[in-house]
């Protein structure tokens, strides 16, 4: 995704367009926010569309809800699941010399880029575990959405 200005509301645009296959637009376009990449056009997307107050009628149901609240129900944990896949497996790559630049350190950089920095991580600046990144993500101001990242640390 190159340019979030016009990704928004392309996306703004296809998940509250009504016609007889909306539902399985609204369905792709989940999809395709779950899988984006951890870069800072997708959080710039992500997180405009979070704050989307734009009504949307969801599914064949036909409940009413915001862009923002239906992005926040539908993607936004998987997003930050994938975010983290996406890291780890970049990660891996790089340790086993299958990649020669250095996707996981730029990941993790844009990760650090979304909030400043806190006390409580004391590891090198290229370094970050998943409880980090979503530490990171939800004291972020684009998301409203505040996530209990205790709950998973106590598991």
């Amino acid at each position: 995704m190159k340019n979030p200005s016009i990704a928004t509301p392309l996306l703004t645009g296809l998940l509250t367009a009504s016609h007889s296959s909306a539902s399985h637009t609204q369905s792709m376009c989940f999809d395709a926010l779950i899988h984006l990449p951890p870069t800072l056009n997708s959080f710039d997307v992500v997180g405009s569309l979070l704050r989307d107050r734009t009504p949307v009628t969801l599914g064949a149901a036909g409940s009413l809800a915001t862009v923002g609240e239906a992005v926040r129900s539908e993607t936004l944990g998987y997003f930050l699941h994938e975010c983290i896949s996406w890291l780890d497996k970049a990660e891996i790559e790089e340790r086993e010399g299958l990649v020669s630049e250095d996707i996981f350190a730029k990941g993790v950089q844009n990760v650090r880029n979304l909030s400043p920095p806190t006390s409580s991580i004391t590891k090198p600046s290229w370094v970050c575990s998943s409880v980090d990144f979503i530490t990171r993500l939800s004291s972020c101001p684009f998301w409203i959405l505040q996530l209990r990242t205790e709950s998973t640390l106590s598991r």
